[in-house]
């Protein structure tokens, strides 16, 4: 409510609002306090993925990615746990699918390194962002080589009273929004010769990543894209 009142010009049509304003002056500071005390730190600024090389040729940079930190001999290391992607208000069909295929990638780059790191993490969630409004993405890794993605809630955020229920439901998904993770330990193949960690694994594929531009030439197809030779 506070932004809602100190930011008035983030809701209002004839102001041009980019999508930097809206991350800045509203997500920015939502997140950053409901995640406080989650364990997990927000990294903003176009960064790059810790990915694995199923993803090698994945140039993407990442708006927000959520990261988990852990201290591996006196160095600090980043395991993803999360991205959001960030438009402007109505970004218009080509923007909003590039967006939602750049956020399934970028899911799909983090469940390969878990499973590829020795960890049962096949379900990541991220946010897809256009101007005030949210969209929760879950992609799980379900058989071989098949992610399947899926919108599971969407909310918009209003600059009136009326619309604090529909608000509290938004604070309420964020909060719930994956702050950690459950993972089995690392294990051997020796150790159990197949269990559900190894089928996982197997499962996993290259990606393909297409350009925005037309202009520019398509990457060569990964060679385990469809199974192992």
């Amino acid at each position: 409510m506070s932004i809602i009142k100190h930011q008035p010009h983030l809701f209002l049509e004839e102001v041009d609002t980019s999508e930097w304003d809206y991350v800045v002056g509203f997500w920015g500071i939502v997140t950053g306090r409901l995640f406080h005390g989650s364990g997990l730190r927000l990294k903003w600024g176009d960064t790059h993925l810790s990915v694995y090389d199923t993803v090698s040729d994945l140039i993407l940079k990442v708006d927000l990615r959520i990261l988990h930190d852990r201290i591996r001999q006196g160095q600090n290391v980043e395991t993803d746990v999360g991205a959001m992607e960030a438009a402007e208000e109505q970004p218009g069909d080509a923007k909003y699918i590039f967006d939602r295929c750049k956020v399934l990638l970028e899911s799909k780059a983090m469940i390969d390194r878990f499973l590829l790191d020795g960890f049962l993490v096949d379900s990541v969630d991220s946010l897809q962002i256009c101007g005030l409004e949210a969209h929760f993405v879950n992609l799980t890794l379900e058989a071989p080589g098949a992610y399947i993605g899926t919108q599971f809630y969407t909310g918009c955020i209003g600059n009136s009273m009326n619309n604090i229920i529909q608000h509290l439901n938004l604070a309420i998904h964020l909060l719930c929004f994956p702050r950690s993770r459950n993972v089995s330990a690392k294990r051997s193949y020796s150790q159990l010769p197949r269990d559900d960690l190894v089928v996982k694994q197997e499962s996993v594929r290259g990606s393909w990543n297409p350009t925005r531009s037309s202009k520019s030439p398509p990457p060569p197809t990964p060679e385990n894209l469809f199974g192992k030779h």
